[in-house]
């Protein structure tokens, strides 16, 4: 376990821009001079529209806990391997390390589950990142979380600075639903696996994340082994909370709709039933 306290050097580019949400991770303003070899990884194990992009900003806001983006991702990877001419994904993660690595020997990457068949499944994925650490990130409110996802998929809009394509979300219970039962099971088979390779994690809410970043980086940082000055230590996150009335609105019709779809299905349930005992 490491045990070094930060040295603030100030993260450039931090403000927020306009650019897709993929391309801010390649700006070389994240880069740091003479990164050292990494001695800690941190992983950000999480789903989509948890509040992960949120928090890996917070985190490297402290210039101590490395530059947690997704650099997995086909769409990702493919453009890192351009840029530093390597053939693979992680040889790509590789040269990523060399430049991303903060100055007391931090790595940090952010995992939704479907990437980690990108590295052969769960164990391959720790094997390759020095000395991981887990941080589970998790949002209480699997509704809301499924239906940001839906919204971000229809406008484009990933991040409160990005633009998108103009188009106005439009309501579908169905894909709604399809993500609640998406993201319950990802975050099932994020603990189930952790919990069978006998991998501690430590658990962060959405919630606490964007109404009391500074404690959650100090829970961070106490289970990676790092020492935070305080003043390292953001209070808010970077990023601005996507939400408004629509999301309000969407709750209601889902919740309606699932009323109205137990009502059905419990009534075909039953007439099968009655139907097998005659």
């Amino acid at each position: 376990m490491i045990r070094m306290t930060s040295r603030i050097q100030g993260v450039k580019g931090m403000q927020t821009t306009s650019t897709h949400a993929y391309e801010d991770q390649f700006s070389p303003e994240y880069d740091i001079a003479d990164a050292p070899a990494p001695e800690r990884t941190i992983i950000i194990a999480s789903t989509p529209r948890s509040g992960s992009h949120m928090l890996g900003h917070a985190m490297t806001a402290t210039d101590a806990m490395g530059r947690p983006f997704e650099y997995s991702p086909p769409q990702n990877a493919e453009e890192w391997q351009r840029r530093l001419g390597q053939p693979d994904m992680k040889s790509a993660l590789r040269e990523i390390m060399k430049r991303r690595t903060t100055r007391n020997g931090v790595f940090a990457a952010k995992l939704h589950y479907e990437h980690l068949s990108l590295f052969g499944g769960l164990q391959a994925a720790l094997d390759f990142f020095p000395n991981p650490v887990v941080v589970r990130v998790v949002r209480a409110d699997l509704l809301r979380q499924a239906i940001s996802l839906c919204v971000a998929r229809q406008t484009g809009v990933w991040i409160s600075s990005m633009t998108g394509n103009g188009k106005t979300p439009v309501y579908d219970y169905e894909a709604i639903r399809a993500e609640v039962e998406r993201v319950a099971l990802h975050n099932a088979l994020w603990d189930s696996e952790l919990a069978a390779a006998g991998v501690p994690a430590l658990t962060v809410e959405f919630e606490a994340s964007r109404t009391d970043t500074a404690n959650v980086l100090r829970r961070i940082a106490d289970f990676a082994g790092i020492d935070l000055a305080e003043a390292a230590i953001p209070d808010q996150p970077r990023t601005r909370k996507q939400s408004g009335g629509l999301a309000e609105k969407w709750i209601e019709a889902y919740r309606e709709d699932l009323n109205r779809t137990k009502g059905r299905s419990g009534v075909r349930i039953m007439r099968n039933v009655l139907h097998k005992l005659k």
